[in-house]
């Protein structure tokens, strides 16, 4: 006999919250970085526990040797964010966050 089919029609509601940022980004634009006209883009991946708490920063793709890394690291570490949820239960979840660098001309 053929293999069995899905069900057409049911409706699938995926209900999940991502964590979101408290109070926005509190980033430190490192000083050599500013001062050699560095700007860009560090991809960050962090844990956000079911407290809302950043865990397990790494930088997944970033601007090597210019501080830029760390200094998006460490504003990620300090934020606060509202935890992920799914079906109204807090959990924990891996997100990656975007920090830009741009200075200001």
């Amino acid at each position: 006999p053929p293999p069995p089919t899905p069900e057409k029609n049911i409706p699938y509601i995926i209900d999940t919250e991502v964590p979101q940022i408290i109070g926005g980004l509190n980033i430190e634009y490192p000083e050599m970085a500013r001062d050699n006209g560095v700007e860009g883009t560090v991809y960050v991946q962090v844990y956000v526990d079911e407290k809302g708490r950043p865990k397990n920063c790494q930088v997944k793709k970033g601007v090597p040797n210019t501080g830029l890394d760390e200094a998006a690291v460490k504003a990620i570490q300090k934020a606060k964010f509202r935890p992920g949820r799914e079906r109204d239960v807090n959990v924990g979840v891996n997100i990656v966050i975007p920090v830009v660098f741009k200075l200001n001309k």
